[in-house]
């Protein structure tokens, strides 16, 4: 479920488990990046897609990353940002092949 706010967040888009909330003024293809997230956590369960996102994120932050590179580099985001335009054509369980 994706609810497009009145209002603006801080970020363009959040999804929190399986729902997701986008920015009034956000580009239009963010609610299709939230969709795959919301995909992607029916793909590995709602319990393990939050642990894996942090961790990909903390491993970013340790390993010397700021935070825009620790967060464009979490497999989670390379899928959605690669398929955002075209979500339908999207593999299913597409960030399993992202190392």
């Amino acid at each position: 479920m994706i609810f497009r706010l009145p209002f603006n967040l801080p970020v363009n888009g959040i999804t929190l488990l399986l729902i997701a909330f986008v920015s009034k003024d956000a580009p239009d293809t963010t609610p299709d990046h939230e969709r795959i997230h919301i995909i992607q956590c029916l793909e590995c369960g709602v319990v393990g897609f939050l642990p894996i996102y942090f961790y990909e994120y903390l491993k970013g932050r340790f390993s010397g990353m700021n935070h825009r590179a620790a967060y464009l580099n979490i497999r989670f985001e390379v899928d959605a940002f690669t398929w955002q335009g075209n979500p339908d054509d999207r593999p299913a369980y597409y960030w399993r092949s992202i190392s």
